[in-house]
């Protein structure tokens, strides 16, 4: 994305992002929130694998023909005639993916992260190349396209490869029944999750230019890098937990103190050293072009302060079975973005962005409000044990800001010595000051190194 971003321009970038909560509505709808089922049921049968398998690829063909037919819609929508071609080339890449949904499934059910890993990595480097050879190239935007069709099709065969599993021509309603109760309400929690998630591209896209979507989309990128993709980590190691725990209450709160401990030690000083250097950021890797993504960077960084608290408590939530609870949670907040667009819109993208951090606290609070009541470990309790963390990645945030007023030779140097101090000294308050979360980990990493040795 580096490399796409230094070749492209915000523009072609602003395009795609117009594309992307048609995709992620539609891969929603595939999936049906079956995954979930799969990985929650106790006994899991190979038809009922078969099922889903044949469920994933019939609904991803029956979305490839519905957004080729509203193309022509969605291009008057934006008034960019182009997008009407880029969505008919786009959508063959969600019958890509379907094929291999139910391998990966499996592998999350196992707690094969190894596996999924290998395949994330050989794939996206793989279509990587191929997409930066047609950008290379003068492709522009279609070069996106390509990359995007490129790794979905890359992964699923990797998946086939890397699977003992293969389907047999088996398929049953009965099977699909009987997780479609627990699974649609997830999907529909997903959907919204999903819709409101990408809202913002698609009211940018349509109350401003494609340039400020391209600004955006870029920012929201970086930013979601870690918080998202760490909340991903997060979302596949801890839904299998704590299903299994689902039973056993002192273990559950355990872990899911743990898991939100850890959250706090990583993605807090990721997320405030992110905002600080955000401008020296953007312009050594992406160019002086983007630079007007910094601010909107910045911003951000707040609602990914959240997100993965967010997720954690979300998959607690879902891991006792109480789909119902989660659809009217994930409901309510969506209200709440509902509300705070139509608040925001007229004053720009910069206090749109101010209330979707306001809509993700009001929406940790009612989220840990259900921990508590279950575990007796609610939201102070959480707060207290995210607060050394929070504290030490603020102190550590104000003292690489300064930097700024410091010489250095150019941006490079600038953010380099941001980066390196800043870890140094987050990790060695961290140390000194002996926080919990911090200690664990040094602790197992020195295990390791002794166990190699």
């Amino acid at each position: 994305m580096i490399l796409f971003a230094r070749i492209l321009t915000p523009e072609e970038f602003g395009l795609i992002a117009m594309l992307t909560i048609f995709i992620a509505i539609s891969q929603q709808f595939i999936d049906g929130g079956f995954s979930s089922a799969l990985i929650r049921k106790k006994n899991v049968s190979y038809i009922d694998e078969c099922t889903i398998f044949y469920f994933n690829i019939f609904t991803s063909l029956i979305f490839y023909i519905i957004l080729n037919l509203v193309a022509p819609v969605i291009a008057s929508f934006y008034n960019q005639k182009i997008l009407s071609q880029l969505i008919e080339i786009l959508s063959i890449s969600i019958v890509f993916n379907s094929v291999g949904m139910i391998q990966r499934t499996l592998f999350k059910k196992k707690l094969d992260y190894k596996s999924i890993s290998k395949v994330s990595i050989v794939s996206t480097f793989l279509s990587g190349l191929f997409g930066i050879y047609f950008a290379f190239e003068g492709y522009g935007v279609w070069s996106l396209v390509y990359y995007v069709i490129a790794e979905k099709l890359f992964r699923s065969l990797f998946f086939f490869y890397v699977s003992d599993w293969r389907p047999s021509i088996t398929f049953s309603f009965k099977s699909l029944r009987s997780m479609l109760g627990y699974g649609s309400k997830l999907m529909f929690a997903g959907l919204l999750d999903v819709l409101f998630n990408n809202i913002y591209l698609l009211i940018i896209g349509k109350f401003f230019s494609v340039t400020d979507l391209g600004y955006y989309s870029r920012a929201r990128s970086i930013q979601q890098l870690p918080a998202e993709n760490l909340s991903g980590v997060i979302n596949r190691v801890t839904f299998p937990l704590f299903s299994h725990l689902q039973n056993d209450n002192d273990r559950l709160k355990i872990n899911l103190q743990k898991s939100i401990q850890n959250i706090g030690l990583i993605n807090f000083p990721i997320m405030v050293g992110l905002s600080v250097i955000s401008e020296p950021l953007i312009i050594t890797l992406l160019t002086d072009k983007w630079l007007s993504s910094a601010t909107y960077l910045q911003l951000l960084c707040g609602v990914g302060f959240c997100y993965p608290i967010n997720m954690i408590n979300l998959n607690f939530i879902k891991s006792m079975g109480a789909s119902d609870l989660f659809l009217k949670l994930e409901s309510l907040k969506k209200i709440l973005v509902i509300i705070s667009l139509v608040i925001t819109i007229p004053f720009g993208i910069n206090t749109m962005i101010i209330g979707q951090f306001i809509v993700h606290l009001m929406s940790l609070t009612w989220n840990c409000y259900y921990a508590g009541k279950k575990l007796g470990y609610g939201l102070i309790d959480q707060l207290k044990d995210l607060a050394p963390t929070a504290i030490l990645s603020i102190a550590m945030g104000l003292v690489i800001y300064q930097f700024k007023n410091l010489y250095f030779l150019n941006m490079l140097s600038l953010l380099t010595s941001q980066i390196l101090f800043g870890s140094f000294f987050y990790g060695f308050l961290c140390y000194f000051l002996k926080v919990p979360s911090f200690l664990n980990l040094y602790h197992i990493i020195k295990k390791s190194e002794i166990n190699a040795l």
